[in-house]
């Protein structure tokens, strides 16, 4: 569905980009209020300026800050790098749409990704939280590490439809790691190309497998995503075995099968018992 930048942090010195880069942001603020969207002073680590919903603008005496996040920071995200020192912090997103089904994607993850990586003796960190009535997140590595990934569902956190048809793989990076993507990223002609092969290059260097494809280099006016027959042997293999064969040791093959809508696969014995003696 998407891929980009989603959260920014860049800074610049007094002696150095501050002007360049504090006029630029100043400038996309005044855009903003001219078309009717909220702009109000904030401060935030000391620095001084501006806000909108999705970005911030300030000054100190050390240079300028800039933060933006969300769907505003794929446009801006070359213009603020190119205009900056450091880059302190840097978010790109591959968001994927499972064409309605709702898989447990987060928690999946976690069950595959943790028994891989005990079966090879990783010391990766990896773990899943959930809420309620929606929402599981997977996550891997330490938060403050310079490289953090996490797979959530999109669609619950932001209504975008029914709980697990939309999920985001995002990857975190910050101090060195950010500056060196960030400077990568500006250079691109295509960024969700891009950030499309970096995202998954990045999950699939922790060995967890992805539900969506790289994509190379493409010419300007071609699909981003390109429809492809979904292999779904292949995704009962790597993502459902786990949780159903949990589920037959649990509640036995005959339940299993009847709680997947599966029980005409049982003898007809066993769909009389299922069946029960009042129906």
């Amino acid at each position: 569905m998407d891929a980009g930048a989603d959260y920014l942090s860049v800074t610049a010195k007094a002696a150095g980009n501050a002007f360049r880069l504090g006029a630029f942001a100043d400038e996309v603020l005044r855009q903003k209020q001219d078309a009717g969207e909220k702009v109000s002073p904030a401060s935030r680590f000391g620095f001084r300026g501006l806000r909108s919903d999705h970005m911030f603008t300030g000054v100190s005496d050390h240079g300028a800050l800039v933060v933006v996040s969300g769907a505003e920071c794929g446009p801006l995200a070359q213009q603020l790098i190119t205009r900056c020192d450091n880059v302190s912090r840097l978010d790109l997103q591959v968001t994927v749409w499972t064409h309605g089904e709702q898989p447990h994607l987060g928690l999946d993850l976690y069950r595959y990704t943790r028994a891989n990586y005990h079966q090879h003796s990783t010391r990766r960190s990896c773990g899943v939280t959930t809420q309620h009535p929606a929402g599981e997140m997977f996550t891997l590595g330490k938060r403050i590490s310079d490289v953090y990934c996490r797979v959530y569902d999109k669609a619950a956190e932001s209504n975008l439809g029914p709980s697990r048809t939309v999920w985001r793989y995002e990857v975190e990076f910050k101090r060195k790691a950010a500056l060196t993507v960030a400077n990568r990223l500006a250079l691109q002609e295509c960024p969700p190309s891009w950030v499309t092969h970096q995202v998954h290059q990045v999950f699939s260097d922790r060995a967890v497998e992805c539900t969506f494809e790289p994509i190379g280099p493409r010419q300007a006016g071609d699909l981003l995503f390109h429809h492809q027959k979904p292999d779904h042997l292949a995704w009962f293999r790597n993502m459902v075995q786990y949780s159903i064969s949990k589920a037959i040791n649990v509640h036995g093959l005959p339940a299993t099968l009847e709680s997947l809508g599966l029980s005409r696969l049982l003898p007809a014995n066993a769909q009389d018992h299922l069946r029960g003696p009042h129906e």
